[in-house]
């Protein structure tokens, strides 16, 4: 039997250590979608775009290596019917994920109709380029 011992893990150049993991948040944010939007707090994003009722793009800061990574949506409301709310992403012919966005962020009843949400929060994982 062989027993490897390890001091030190160093990734390649450009890279860091979480890097490694694979398990990990690659990026992640919570962010006001209601009214002026603002991010409360994230990890490799650059920026939020309110793209108009329900309607977000995330832009991160470090590209993943492609759009095989794995966003998940939750949020919140504050209005009346909170429990009648859903968080999803949608996009035109598949595009809604590409390395260095998420576009199409949506917020809306269950009846479909378009709602800000008072919060969002959203992980993402897979490979940084």
């Amino acid at each position: 039997m062989s027993t490897i011992s390890v001091d030190q893990v160093t990734p390649s150049a450009g890279g860091t250590a979480t890097d490694l993991v694979s398990g990990l948040a690659k990026a992640w944010i919570n962010f006001n979608g209601s009214g002026t939007i603002a991010i409360r707090d994230s990890l490799n994003v650059t920026s939020i775009t309110d793209a108009g009722t329900g309607d977000y793009h995330v832009t991160f800061t470090n590209a993943f290596t492609d759009a095989n990574y794995s966003p998940v949506m939750n949020g919140s409301r504050d209005s009346a019917g909170s429990t009648d709310f859903k968080v999803m992403v949608l996009g035109n012919a598949g595009n809604a994920l590409s390395a260095g966005q998420v576009n199409d962020i949506r917020c809306a009843t269950n009846s479909n109709a378009a709602t800000d949400a008072s919060s969002i929060w959203m992980p993402a994982h897979g490979d940084l380029a």
